[in-house]
């Protein structure tokens, strides 16, 4: 009743209780915005490792040929090594793109240590197709 109003209104003018409807739709925002950046980053630092990842996995399915396949195709070793060595190129390039971005993301959860301990950060197989198109 009146007393609740009288409340509200208190709780209002002091900056407590529920914030306003756009207030929190702002600030969802504004979380949202910094959530799809700290991933444009998580991607980018990820890139080298998820590509790798990818490199390895043909390079064990090509050491599980018969020595008559491995022949057939003799020239995948130095394609792979080519494609590792592009992997570090790109990885060179996309870290001077995000090196000046700590002051944006300083104390996010999801990218601290993001540099040495990729085992818990990873970027999605989307976000690194984008990235891929973004480099063609």
């Amino acid at each position: 009743g009146r007393r609740t109003r009288r409340m509200d209104h208190v709780s209002q003018e002091l900056g407590i209780g529920v914030a306003s409807q756009s207030e929190t739709d702002n600030e969802a925002a504004k979380r949202a915005e910094v959530q799809h950046f700290e991933n444009v980053v998580k991607a980018f630092l990820y890139y080298k490792e998820h590509g790798t990842h990818v490199v390895r996995k043909h390079e064990a399915s090509f050491a599980r040929l018969p020595q008559g396949h491995q022949q057939i195709v003799n020239y995948l070793p130095a394609k792979f090594e080519a494609q590792k060595q592009c992997l570090q190129v790109n990885q060179d390039f996309l870290a001077t793109i995000v090196a000046d971005t700590e002051g944006f993301i300083k104390n996010s959860p999801l990218l601290t240590g993001a540099r040495t301990r990729f085992e818990h950060i990873e970027g999605s197989s989307l976000d690194m197709d984008k990235i891929r198109c973004t480099l063609r």
